[in-house]
């Protein structure tokens, strides 16, 4: 009876734990202004670092992360900062990093998501390298198309599949 007990009490403390942990991330993501993740198969990191440029060129306090064989976030300032791993990027590691950016008071995040999906951003672009006969579906600028998920409701939302 006892071992029941505990095994009962430890699944409610971390339940607990996963929640407060939810709650804290939830509310850092909604202190930005400008949320962008960026992911793909090929140049995430490229892209992200020049969108967070532009975007700290624009006057945004950015901070932006990128993944890749050399992952590092990158400060106000626009300098690397290396992240130290123990194993393969995971959602874990995205929400201690925004944690990590709480006391910078940034107003825009650039993130390279890779495969990992941990936010939920209001645009969604994707980027394929589709040939010719995707032109229609991708849109008119033939392989860039946006996807506003706060004012569309799903009804046009892009195939982001990669090919």
């Amino acid at each position: 009876m006892f071992e029941l007990i505990l095994v009962i009490a430890i699944y409610l403390i971390f339940i607990a734990y996963w929640r407060i942990r939810q709650i804290n991330h939830e509310r850092r993501l909604h202190a930005y202004d400008v949320r962008l993740h960026v992911n793909g198969i090929r140049g995430e990191s490229t892209v992200t670092r020049l969108v967070a440029g532009a975007l700290r060129n624009a006057g945004y306090r950015t901070v932006a992360k990128t993944t890749g064989s050399a992952a590092v976030t990158i400060d106000l300032d626009g300098r690397d900062i290396s992240i130290e791993r123990r194993g393969a990027p995971n959602v874990k590691e995205q929400q201690d990093i925004i944690a990590e950016w709480e006391p910078l008071h940034a107003e825009a995040m650039v993130i390279d998501v890779g495969t990992i999906i941990v936010l939920r951003p209001a645009i969604y672009i994707c980027n394929t390298s589709g040939d010719r006969a995707d032109n229609d579906r991708l849109g008119k600028n033939g392989n860039r198309q946006g996807y506003d998920r706060h004012t569309d409701n799903g009804r046009n939302k892009p195939d982001c599949t990669f090919r």
